[in-house]
């Protein structure tokens, strides 16, 4: 049975990851984790600004991608976490399919990086 992930949506939960959690940056995708009691489960949320990416619909596409990365976290042994994804890659890549892809794949390095994999 595939353990569903909990969505991240309340700004205190988002400030506290930011602020007690890690970072690892890359070009275009932040990555901050914060390693919680196991009881907690592993939670996972993103945050897109408008800025960044003005149409809802491709803010959602983008979403649902880095939502698909973590389908199956896996169990870490005694520990769960908390992951914020911040997209903060501007117009360099045009088509959605384009910025998906590279968002995604970004998002796979700095997750390798970290030890949480996708």
């Amino acid at each position: 049975m595939v353990k569903k992930i909990t969505h991240i949506r309340r700004s205190r939960e988002f400030i506290e990851v930011f602020d007690a959690g890690k970072r690892e940056k890359g070009s275009g995708v932040t990555v901050y984790f914060l390693e919680t009691p196991a009881e907690k489960g592993f939670s996972v949320g993103v945050t897109i600004p408008k800025k960044v990416i003005p149409l809802a619909v491709d803010r959602n596409r983008i979403r649902r991608v880095i939502y698909a990365c973590f389908s199956d976290p896996g169990e870490k042994k005694g520990m769960s976490v908390k992951v914020v994804v911040k997209v903060t890659m501007a117009e360099e890549y045009a088509s959605n399919r384009k910025r998906s892809q590279k968002i995604k794949e970004e998002l796979k390095r700095l997750l390798k990086k970290t030890g949480i994999l996708c």
